[in-house]
């Protein structure tokens, strides 16, 4: 029988180079960690646990996935977010760093500000809407998503992470809302062209939550051309988007009329989150 010191060491020492691959130890480790429900210190104190033979399957089965190109998220299940923990599944993208600042740039501009009313657009697995329901308590959140499966990952995380100022309805963008005075309104909606040959290494991950029509462009158009009726006066509208479309995506803004567009930039200096004002 193996124990979690021997797994480890069978797993690290290939037999010969063909047999290396791209799983690294880290990764291994969080595999025991979600198999075994042990933090990272409770398996490097017990490197002579012997595993059962169930829990040697589900290993395996989760190596093999990893091997197979499936993302560790989707794997265990979960993936951890500005210190807060969200389930994901294959009905969400799962939450990447990038999308920190988002959450950053919202905090600097409404450094002086207090939220009332605060929507997310697509809000996939809830991350953006329930960080910011967290970070701005006695704002009320709304988040719209067309996707009734995604809805109820978003829900499942409200719950999980203890967060109750915040709704969620199913729409497509604006579709089934009235039009309501929102201090700000987010959106990470689909901007991937459907050419674009990065959709390869996306294969597990929702379609329709990354490819958009019009070279990428479509809904920040759609968006934008509607998100007016729906936000305050001096009202805020911030996205996400891809790294080569700020200038796109603020010219969209500008000829919709809004004012004082700029952008930010993400960890590795790309341009990635586009806002402004009505």
């Amino acid at each position: 029988m193996l124990t979690v010191g021997a797994w480890l060491k069978q797993l690290n020492s290939p037999k010969t180079p063909s047999d290396f691959n791209a799983i690294e130890r880290n990764d291994l480790l969080l595999l025991l960690e979600h198999i075994l429900n042990q933090n990272r210190a409770w398996i490097y104190a017990h490197s002579d646990y012997p595993l059962s033979t169930d829990q040697l399957t589900q290993l395996n089965k989760c190596v093999n996935a990893l091997n197979a190109g499936q993302p560790m998220a989707y794997i265990t299940g979960h993936q951890m977010f500005w210190s807060l923990n969200f389930k994901v599944n294959s009905h969400t993208l799962i939450p990447r760093p990038d999308s920190e600042t988002l959450i950053e740039t919202v905090i600097e501009l409404l450094v002086n500000t207090t939220p009332k009313r605060i929507l997310d657009l697509g809000t996939g697995s809830g991350v953006l809407a329930i960080v910011l329901a967290h970070t701005f308590p006695k704002a009320d959140v709304l988040a719209l998503d067309k996707s009734l499966q995604a809805l109820a990952v978003a829900k499942y995380n409200a719950e999980l992470n203890n967060i109750h100022n915040i709704s969620f309805q199913q729409s497509d963008w604006f579709e089934t809302i009235i039009p309501t005075q929102y201090d700000l309104i987010i959106s990470n909606p689909p901007y991937i062209a459907e050419d674009d040959l990065h959709l390869k290494a996306l294969k597990h991950e929702p379609i329709d939550a990354l490819v958009a029509d019009q070279n990428g462009l479509g809904d920040y158009i759609r968006i934008t051309k509607t998100a007016k009726d729906f936000l305050k006066k001096n009202g805020l509208l911030i996205f996400e988007h891809g790294w080569q479309q700020q200038q796109a995506v603020q010219n969209i803004m500008l000829e919709a009329g809004f004012k004082k567009v700029d952008s930010r930039k993400d960890l590795a200096g790309h341009e990635r989150v586009t806002f402004g004002y009505k």
